[in-house]
């Protein structure tokens, strides 16, 4: 352009204003020049016949409509030009449109966003509360649980450390084995306790801002902020880890016991191993119901041990007694998952993350906001969310959309769970993720309701596993009485019913029976097919000398990525010793 205008040779104040239109029309380069040449020979052409420059100068005004006129001559020429340019206008038109919205709309989302405070409508802490206070104090075990605390023995980490790492789980056949039975001679009182308090009807804790001793509680500061109505997961439940903790010790006195030739002290162990599940479920909670199922199986291993290694220990009417605590510790008709629990914490999240408009639905606002991070241990101001959360606030999930979501995801592993487990076709929760993960620009929180889901699901395939160990328990009770009985195993499981078995039970992998073969030696083998779904005999695993590796659930589709192999449940290992590296 700068050269087609020293060439046109126009007076000073035309080939200005020429030059400005040009650069006005705010075309391309090349446009801009082929504007700049079409006025400067226009130009020249009026003063060649006579026009002044003062009347070109006129007629080049308003400079800004003669560049949009200039510039419509042009695109008038690119039809495809001109579109791209009318796009472009209507998209910066929109864009000044939006912002000036916008600024015109801020104080408004400003207020809307930080004026409203969630509203807390139940004190689902005072509810839970209400149902333990409703029971007799005589039926709690509360507080025979914590005068087993205060009574336990205190083991001196410093004088003793490799008892303190490896204690209660020391087995007899260890060399700390002589000083945990001394330990547990010393404390029969304290054991004493632990059966009484496990058999009373409730644990009867109440929720609380203050852990109970040896809580495994998670702890969050529940400060003044909560106003008499805390936070579900800032509050403790049941102390899950103590109960674990005097399901081992019962364990370990139980082994004493058997040495010693104390049957009905060792009956009563176990016995007060599987009352300890029980309390531990009170809270209806999966973390709980976990706790409960680890303890349970626990108890299971515990009696094959006492009726394996020890044939003699336990007479006929403990075996049966103990075989019906057994089956009735886990009951058929039970639910695998009650998600009630899970729900009401779901609830009591969105009841201080978002507002509620009384019609069950509600916003995210700066108060939820606050909250959530004060959960994750966030105190200092956020300037960013300050000033930019009222724009943001249509990212977020809606109160309703949130509870939506944790009822669907908590009812897809309930139906998916329903069945036993050789008709599942997948993880229970798995297909709801699957389904959640294809779809795009989800809001922000709706996600939280989701990644619950595959623990959960894993949780549903522990109950079922525990339902085999429990059906195992049944079926080794029954081969002790049998052998007592006639002097050897049976050839066959159909040989225990229904005198000393209503029927076999399932292996929880195929649906068919539990599988039973009498080793070379006439030692009787109990397997489940595992996840690889495929008999192999009763042959475990390679590498996996104690036969358990196949038993972790995993899909049908995924069966044969599985190592080939069964779950060897009898003869049950013994478990390497306690080593603290």
């Amino acid at each position: 352009m700068k050269q087609i205008l020293a060439e046109a040779a126009l007076p000073p104040r035309l080939t200005k204003r020429i030059r400005r239109l040009a650069r006005r029309t705010r075309l391309l380069t090349r446009e801009r020049a082929r504007v700049a040449e079409m006025l400067s020979a226009e130009s020249a052409q009026r003063l060649a016949a006579g026009e002044s420059e003062q009347a070109i100068l006129a007629s080049l005004r308003p400079v800004a409509r003669t560049a949009r006129r200039l510039r419509r001559e042009i695109l008038r020429a690119a039809p495809l030009r001109r579109i791209a340019w009318g796009s472009l206008t209507w998209i910066k038109r929109s864009i000044l449109a939006s912002l000036l919205a916008t600024l015109l709309a801020y104080p408004y989302l400003f207020w809307r966003f930080h004026s409203p405070e969630p509203t807390i409508a139940r004190n689902l802490a005072a509810e839970y509360n209400a149902t333990i206070d409703a029971i007799p104090p005589e039926s709690r075990a509360a507080a025979l649980y914590r005068e087993v605390a205060e009574a336990l023995e205190p083991v001196d980490e410093e004088a003793a450390p490799d008892f303190a790492a490896a204690w209660p789980s020391i087995r007899p056949g260890e060399a700390l084995w002589a000083e945990a039975c001394a330990y547990l001679d010393r404390n029969q009182d304290a054991v004493a306790l632990i059966r009484a308090a496990a058999a009373k009807p409730f644990a009867g804790y109440r929720l609380s801002t203050v852990p109970p001793i040896d809580s495994a509680a998670i702890e969050l500061d529940p400060g003044d902020h909560w106003n008499g109505n805390p936070f579900w997961l800032a509050l403790c439940i049941e102390p899950l880890a103590q109960y674990r903790s005097f399901g081992r010790i019962l364990a370990a006195d139980a082994r004493c016991a058997a040495e010693r030739a104390e049957p009905e002290r060792a009956c009563e162990d176990v016995l007060g191993v599987l009352n300890l599940a029980r309390h531990a479920e009170e809270g209806r909670s999966v973390i709980g119901d976990l706790v409960g199922i680890a303890i349970r199986v626990g108890a299971f291993e515990l009696l094959t041990e006492l009726v394996t290694e020890h044939p003699g220990l336990l007479e006929e009417a403990a075996l049966v007694r103990l075989a019906v605590a057994v089956g009735t510790t886990i009951p058929d008709d039970r639910p695998k998952l009650d998600l009630e629990i899970e729900r009401l914490q779901q609830l009591d999240y969105a009841q201080r993350v978002f507002t509620d408009d009384g019609n069950g639905d509600g916003r995210i606002c700066s108060a939820g906001i606050h909250f959530i991070r004060s959960l994750a241990g966030e105190t200092e101001p956020d300037l960013a969310m300050f000033l930019l959360g009222p724009l943001r606030t249509s990212r977020f999930a809606t109160r309703r959309e949130f509870l939506d979501e944790t009822d669907l995801m908590c009812a897809a592993i309930e139906r998916d769970s329903a069945g036993p487990m050789w008709d599942w076709s997948d993880t229970p929760g798995a297909p709801f993720v699957r389904e959640r993960e294809v779809i795009a620009d989800r809001p922000a929180l709706i996600d939280l309701p989701v990644t619950l889901a595959p623990s959960l699901g894993k949780a549903a395939a522990t109950y079922e596993l525990a339902i085999q160990e429990r059906d195992a328990a049944l079926v080794i009770v029954a081969l002790a009485r049998h052998r007592r009985g006639s002097g050897a195993y049976p050839t066959t499981l159909e040989a225990l019913v229904p005198e000393y078995l209503p029927a076999i039970p399932p292996d929880r992998y195929d649906g068919r029976p539990i599988k039973y073969r009498l080793s070379s030696d006439g030692a009787p083998v109990l397997y489940s097919i595992g996840a690889d779904r495929h008999d192999d005999g009763g042959v475990p695993q390679e590498g996996d000398p104690d036969g358990r590796g196949a038993m972790e659930w995993c899909p049908p589709a995924k069966a044969h990525l599985v190592p080939p192999g069964d779950w060897i449940i009898l003869p049950r290992p013994r478990p390497a010793p306690y080593i603290d590296e």
